[in-house]
């Protein structure tokens, strides 16, 4: 039996891989060619066209973004989830079953209310707008409420009694002894902002500097044909084209999220399992 799932975990992982694969192996070529094809001809012209200085500005923006989001999601998330286990209001229950049920509704039905709430708040086109849907997770409440309800509650009790505010014991114990909680929450904030091509498209009008997500997909289109029309001898010759390029871009694209995994692989896997 463990031969057989192991069996299906591989063929499962190279389904999974095989595209990503591809991808790779086009951006070092000038077209796409067979998968399975050697790594002939390689070169790395596709990566020299891209344009690096607007990549440095769009890359600052995002940064800017995605630190708004992860900086303030686990101060929410988490704090929202020990308000739900150490604390009795009237509405409690109904209101955790609210987050429940927020769970369950599809991010595609939320765009409408929220952009509308982007609007008439004034922050459309602002790095903060942008943030929004990343810093409150009603999953990562449910988690939150989940881990927190099975501390010791020994530990709080004797801090209140020396003294300490809530805020002291929520940064003193409680983020201490959520660690992977906290890294869970901080990579899921993070590819709720950085994967969610679309809320950038739609609010951040006003940047003057585009997101990585929004510049790279312009980049991978109309601006990517010129691009490549414009570099004349290359093209022609084979080296570039407007399928590599934009195997470029994907690859550029999915590597911070491919670095962020690897480095919180060990206390992602844990909060998942919390």
């Amino acid at each position: 039996m463990r031969k057989l799932i192991a069996i299906m975990l591989i063929l499962m992982g190279v389904v999974w891989l095989f595209p990503a694969y591809f991808t790779l192996q086009t951006s070092f070529l000038g077209k796409f060619t067979s998968p399975t094809n050697l790594w002939g001809h390689v070169h790395l012209e596709n990566w020299k066209a891209l344009p690096w200085g607007k990549l440095g500005g769009w890359a600052f923006d995002t940064l800017i973004v995605c630190g708004i989001a992860v900086g303030l999601s686990p101060l929410v998330c988490i704090s929202a989830g020990y308000a739900f286990v150490r604390y009795d209001f009237w509405g409690k229950e109904a209101m955790f079953y609210l987050f429940l049920l927020a769970i369950t509704i599809p991010g595609v039905a939320l765009f409408l209310p929220r952009y509308l709430l982007i609007v008439r708040s004034g922050l459309r086109g602002s790095h903060l707008g942008l943030a929004l849907p990343g810093i409150m997770l009603p999953g990562l409440v449910f988690l939150a409420r989940q881990y927190l309800s099975q501390m010791d509650i020994s530990i709080i009790e004797a801090a209140r009694l020396d003294g300490a505010s809530e805020l002291r014991i929520l940064r003193s114990i409680v983020f201490p002894l959520s660690v992977p909680l906290v890294v869970l929450n901080l990579i899921s904030a993070f590819m709720a902002v950085y994967s969610d091509f679309f809320w950038q498209f739609l609010v951040g009008g006003g940047i003057k500097t585009l997101a990585v997500g929004i510049g790279l997909f312009i980049l991978s289109q109309d601006s990517g044909t010129a691009l490549v029309g414009g570099l004349g001898g290359l093209g022609r010759k084979g080296l570039i084209s407007w399928e590599s390029l934009r195997a470029t871009v994907s690859v550029l694209q999915s590597l911070p999220l491919l670095i962020l995994f690897i480095v919180g692989q060990k206390y992602f896997v844990r909060g998942i399992k919390i």
